[in-house]
């Protein structure tokens, strides 16, 4: 709980930091219209919807402790690398297509010299996007462990990348700074868990284990959460 109003402290000091650094300019109009689909795709592929599906399914796995699979780490990496390659394949698809994107469905007010920055924002906004992915499926697994210290920390390091870019980078590279803050920030958000994994004996495995019936059944209780996830935005 604590960690949670801290944020939201630092959320507010963010505005007011981005605020001076850019005012409300069309550079900081671009940077925020390039995280909403990067937003949207998380959300629908690897945020709320498969921490809903993948916690209780790992977390039954640990407690039975099955022979093949006795700490769930088998289920993490298929899962892991599954939204990995899924994640990756979108992002890739959204980055080519950013421009016409932008003009046609996210901005198609803004200026052409503005739309032309906003794609170039959304196409490094999606690296965020990347590690997110990753680093939602590590706070589950601590959150299974009941650990909840370094999943409650990671927003804040989230909101210091972001204010360290406004502050440090901006001056030098404008909004590119900002958005660069961001990634290193979400990179932050993942590192900062990694020392509660290690803990917890991580075992990372390259496999996508599309045949395992714990991969199936997070598949399945994705479905239904994944579409009032879309349908809100």
């Amino acid at each position: 709980m604590a960690a949670f109003l801290v944020n939201k402290v630092l959320a507010i000091g963010r505005q007011i930091v981005i605020a001076r650094a850019f005012g409300t300019g069309g550079d900081y109009d671009a940077f925020i219209a390039a995280f909403r689909l990067p937003d949207i795709l998380f959300m629908l592929i690897s945020g709320g919807a498969l921490a809903t599906a993948f916690i209780p399914i790992l977390s039954e796995r640990v407690t039975l402790q099955l022979p093949d699979d006795p700490d769930g780490w088998r289920l993490t990496s298929a899962t892991l690398n599954t939204i990995l390659l899924i994640v990756i394949v979108a992002a890739a698809l959204v980055a080519v297509v950013a421009l016409p994107l932008v003009q046609w469905l996210i901005a198609p007010g803004f200026p052409p010299e503005t739309q032309l920055l906003t794609a170039n924002l959304m196409r490094l906004a999606l690296i965020s996007t990347i590690i997110f992915s990753v680093s939602g499926l590590a706070g589950g697994v601590l959150h299974v462990h009941q650990h909840f210290l370094l999943p409650a920390l990671a927003p804040i390091i989230y909101n210091l990348g972001i204010v360290g870019g406004a502050i440090f980078l901006a001056p030098s590279f404008g909004v590119y700074g900002l958005i660069w803050g961001a990634i290193a920030g979400a990179a932050g958000h993942l590192l900062i868990q990694v020392p509660g994994l290690l803990r917890y004996k991580m075992s990372y495995q390259p496999r996508l284990g599309w045949r395992d019936s714990g991969l199936h059944q997070v598949a399945k209780l994705m479905g239904p959460r994944i579409l009032p996830s879309g349908s809100s935005r």
